[in-house]
């Protein structure tokens, strides 16, 4: 959990005007908000969720799209589960920024983009910018996010810090990307909470690759990485006490059916999490507790498709990759960068590893 790569976009949440390249709409002093790219011949986004979840229902095994699970009440659902005491990801990576922001800033100097993806509600970076600040550095925050809508809370969140240059990219990340590779500016990249474990190990390599791509020699990326550790603190972590990861499964049935006009009953699927300790992975699943066929229609066209499925018959809906120190030195090596630094918790639990840009 806690990668929202792609999410569907609140209607009229904030008016901006839409421009390709190189404009920007001014909302304050030091501040904008820009449209990026054109997507205008894309698929509507409930038709790219049906062929996503039919693909996935037809693989072998089974599966579910987790990025789907960032509907309104599934981003409630996940804010939640990060305050639970058993998800230790986000509290630990709170104890790093807010205790070892000041040595970070120091290593990223002055005179830079600085490009969040993903920036959520601020809540990761506020202590690391606010750390910047005091240092007077000189800098320009680019927070890159396919919802609009999330840019005016966000804006709110850091009012407090007077003096950042806030300049809101809307569209997915490789927009962003592709839009401040043409700038001359150095760049620092935060990719924060563990959000890469949302890919397997090929796929963070190969995403970190295209990052490297966009990136100069000797720019930065500050990325979070969930550590390997005991199976007793991953489990909980991913199936909590009060059972509020499970509503947060169970809520991608209620948005296909909602969306989709599927027939999902969510009362005949159990939740379960487990660790693979060959992948480094936790991994989560739907188990339909009968015989059941499943139905959903395509959106354009109402088509209907049909599935079968066993009796606890497991739908996979989650993975979330763990890291050793070993795949991290190897990932950076794979992707075209090198660690210049690494920050933990007190417990050992989790690291923001800064990167810089190798030679190509």
């Amino acid at each position: 959990m806690g990668s929202r790569f792609l999410r569907s976009s609140p209607d009229g949440e904030v008016p901006f005007a839409k421009v390709d390249e190189g404009g920007g709409i001014a909302t304050a002093s030091g501040t904008s908000i820009l449209q990026l790219g054109d997507h205008s011949n894309d698929l509507p986004e409930s038709q790219t969720f049906f062929r996503d979840v039919v693909r996935g229902l037809e693989s072998t095994p089974r599966s579910l799209p987790s990025r789907y699970f960032y509907d309104d009440k599934g981003s409630k659902l996940f804010q939640d589960i990060t305050e639970l005491e058993e998800y230790y990801p986000a509290a630990c990576e709170r104890e790093i920024l807010a205790g070892q922001s000041d040595a970070i800033a120091a290593y990223l100097g002055d005179d830079f983009g600085l490009i969040e993806l993903g920036p959520g509600d601020g809540h990761k970076s506020y202590h690391l910018l606010e750390a910047l600040l005091s240092r007077r550095a000189h800098f320009r925050y680019y927070p890159v996010d396919i919802s609009a809508g999330i840019m005016p809370p966000l804006q709110r969140n850091l009012a407090g810090l007077e003096d950042l240059e806030f300049h809101g990219l809307v569209g997915d990340y490789e927009d962003g990307l592709q839009y401040l590779s043409g700038r001359e500016e150095r760049h620092v990249v935060l990719f924060l909470g563990s959000s890469i474990g949302n890919f397997n190990l090929d796929e963070s390599a190969d995403f970190l690759r295209r990052l490297r791509m966009s990136l100069h020699s000797g720019d930065l990326l500050l990325i979070g990485f969930d550590l390997v550790k005991d199976p007793s603190i991953l489990i909980p972590a991913y199936s909590d006490s009060k059972g509020i990861t499970r509503q947060f499964n169970l809520n991608l049935l209620s948005r296909m059916n909602r969306e989709l006009d599927a027939d999902f009953d969510p009362d005949a699927f159990l939740h379960h999490a487990a660790f693979n300790p060959r992948n480094h992975a936790m991994e989560s699943y739907l188990i339909s507790t009968r015989e059941q066929t499943v139905s959903l229609h395509e959106p354009l066209s109402g088509m209907q498709r049909s599935f079968s499925l066993d009796c606890f018959e497991a739908v996979q809906t989650e993975t979330s990759q763990k890291y050793t120190v070993a795949d991290m030195e190897d990932l950076a090596r794979r992707s075209g960068f090198r660690i210049e630094a690494s920050f933990q918790d007190s417990r050992g639990y989790f690291t923001d590893s800064l990167w810089i840009a190798d030679d190509p």
